[in-house]
């Protein structure tokens, strides 16, 4: 799987180097216009730029087309049935024919980021209502395409597409902006399930989603510089809503759902901790309202009202806990999980190893 292996090296290469590039820009341009936010778990509650999702949005779209546009150009100039033409075909098969996949990941991937960033500009006025609703709208390109995956062995046909698809897009583009708020938390996930796809497409030889995680890797290793402890930037709804749909899409793209137990496990966790945080009284404001964030001490330390989100566990039964300590914690145990979800898509598909 050499030209695999190139291209992807090349995504990843491009998406980085652009990231690099735009980043200096992008955070001058957001205190000049003031596309701030608060980072309210640091004394003192410092000012920062927010735009840091859509600098991602634009490495990703870039070298993702920019890879498949020379993909395009190679096929059509290689000479057929040469040896260079037969390597290239035994990889990405009739390539043409799978060009439709590489579109409506990446359009799902825009449509998410478009709505977050919309969102960051207009103050996150945006309700859970219209975040529920809009959270089908990137499912639409993957549903045009009429994938239907199988899941646990069992033939779902057309229901993949029509309930699947829209239902499990709209879990993913709400609950990974559910799991946000810490310096490098959002990236740092994000780092370690695309991580974790990389090495599988490795495994199944899938070219499509091991580019595809190779240009968002790309991108998200540089902004977890800017984004991890102490922030430079923060990454906004553009960035958590993009991500949620990137990667829920690149796994059903690459047909790898037995891969999202353990990718979504603590979105999953946390989503199901949310209906007991509503019902606590702990986090009561008053009017209805619901206490979102964890109070920060004189030496930053994180005083949660309660245990009931993800990230609000640790901080609560271990005291003097940090963000950063929080952050890592959480990053080590998504990694531990992500880590044993791809041993167990490895130990059920055993024959779809192929490194040629």
């Amino acid at each position: 799987m050499i030209f695999s292996i190139i291209f992807s090296l090349t995504g990843f290469i491009l998406s980085a180097l652009l990231s690099i590039f735009i980043f200096p820009f992008i955070i001058r341009s957001s205190v000049a216009s003031g596309m701030t936010t608060v980072d309210v778990h640091k004394k003192g509650r410092p000012i920062i730029p927010e735009l840091g999702g859509l600098v991602s949005i634009i490495a990703f779209i870039f070298s993702f087309l920019t890879i498949t546009v020379i993909l395009v150009f190679f096929y059509n100039l290689i000479e057929r049935n040469s040896n260079l033409y037969i390597t290239f075909t035994k990889e990405f098969g009739e390539f043409l024919s799978i060009i439709p996949l590489y579109l409506g990941g990446l359009l799902a991937v825009v449509i998410a980021g478009l709505i977050g960033l919309i969102d960051d500009i207009f103050g996150h006025n945006m309700g859970w209502r219209e975040k529920i609703f809009l959270g089908f709208l990137p499912s639409f390109p993957l549903i045009i395409l009429e994938i239907e995956n199988n899941i646990g062995g069992i033939r779902l046909g057309i229901l993949y597409s029509l309930v699947v698809i829209p239902l499990g897009m709209n879990f993913a583009f709400n609950s990974y902006n559910m799991l946000a708020g810490f310096n490098g938390l959002e990236t740092g996930l994000g780092i370690i399930s695309f991580a974790t796809i990389f090495f599988v497409s490795l495994w199944i030889n899938n070219p499509i989603i091991l580019i595809f995680s190779s240009c968002m890797l790309g991108t998200l290793i540089v902004l977890f510089y800017y984004n991890k402890y102490p922030a430079k930037v923060l990454i906004g709804n553009s960035g958590t809503l993009m991500l949620g749909a990137a990667l829920f899409s690149v796994i059903v793209i690459g047909d790898i759902e037995t891969l999202a137990i353990g990718i979504f496990f603590l979105y999953f966790i946390n989503f199901v901790m949310f209906f007991f945080y509503l019902r606590d009284s702990r986090t009561d404001l008053g009017n209805g309202r619901k206490k979102k964030l964890a109070d920060v001490d004189e030496d930053e330390n994180l005083t949660p009202p309660s245990p009931w989100t993800i990230y609000w566990i640790i901080p609560f039964y271990r005291k003097n806990t940090k963000e950063y300590t929080n952050v890592m914690y959480l990053l080590i145990i998504h990694f531990i999980i992500c880590s044993i979800s791809a041993l167990l898509f490895f130990f059920l598909n055993p024959n779809t190893f192929s490194f040629t």
